[in-house]
């Protein structure tokens, strides 16, 4: 694992993307450009990877929530959560997997009034979509 010659996906297996989530629900790499160009400021990206691989490379103005311990954070900070009513809520994680996971739970905790989506595909598909440079770790 320290020479980087162990495959993510072998590490984590993962074989298949998860899909729980409505196709409304989600949206590709390229729809959040567009949005992140339009309306930065009416955006909020949450990241849910662990904050080594944050620190590698994130989305500009994303927000690292991990997803160990993200039901208990949210929980506590449904007010604080609850206050970004009116904004697009984007949740983003390397595959799409985690991201699809809080998505579900940010809408059952929520019950409605955001609009909580993920990005299909994670932060790969927004490599092969957005921008090819974007680190492929």
């Amino acid at each position: 694992m320290t020479s980087g010659s162990l495959d993510y996906i072998a590490f984590c297996g993962v074989t298949a993307p998860v899909s729980i989530l409505s196709p409304a629900d989600r949206l590709s790499a390229s729809e959040l450009a567009g949005l992140s160009s339009k309306s930065p400021s009416s955006l909020v990206l949450l990241d849910v990877r662990d904050p080594i691989q944050f620190e590698l490379c994130s989305l500009p103005n994303s927000i690292n929530v991990p997803w160990d311990g993200f039901a208990e954070k949210m929980k506590e900070n449904k007010d604080e959560f609850q206050a970004l009513g009116g904004k697009d809520v984007v949740v983003v994680c390397k595959m799409g997997n985690d991201s699809q996971l809080a998505v579900k739970l940010l809408k059952e905790i929520n019950k409605g009034g955001l609009n909580i989506r993920d990005l299909r595909g994670g932060l790969r598909a927004w490599r092969a979509e957005v921008d090819p440079d974007w680190p492929d770790y």
